[in-house]
């Protein structure tokens, strides 16, 4: 208990999840918990989330950034090698609830523009005027079939 008012005092807490003692600046706020702050860390909290939605590993997602050579899998743009900077893209038709996936359909770690403008608006077209090659390209032999097993 001590401890854990001298980091309080200094501006620190533990994460519960990764044990590591952070700055109040690395967790999210909260009404309920009696230092004002989550239990978990900011990363902790987002790799929660991954897991959950995606059942995506942290190992797994690193090693098919890693093999996009940490760009875009469809446009190639670079990012930073972070969090919550790409998108996890599945195939819907396998998971059709927003922002869930089986784990099995997961393609690739998209940037925001081909996410969210490309490949959604994309797939909504009708099959025959589907010929855009960069997508097909990518919907018929996505990265993550070569890294996730």
């Amino acid at each position: 208990m001590a401890t854990i008012l001298a980091y309080r005092d200094q501006g620190l807490k533990q994460c519960c999840t990764c044990k590591q003692v952070k700055s109040f600046e690395e967790f999210y706020k909260s009404k309920t918990s009696a230092d004002s702050y989550r239990p978990q860390c900011v990363s902790c909290i987002k790799w929660v989330h991954i897991e959950g939605s995606f059942h995506l590993t942290q190992e797994d997602y690193w090693a098919l950034l890693d093999h996009q050579n940490q760009s875009c899998a469809i446009c190639n743009v670079k990012g930073l090698r972070e969090v919550g900077t790409w998108h996890i893209d599945h195939d819907h038709s396998c998971c059709p609830k927003q922002g869930r996936s089986c784990g099995k359909c997961i393609r690739g770690l998209l940037c925001s523009s081909c996410n969210a403008k490309g490949l959604s608006w994309y797939e909504n077209l009708p099959a025959d005027l589907r010929n855009i090659p960069i997508f097909e390209s990518y919907l018929s032999d996505p990265p993550a079939k070569k890294v996730l097993l």
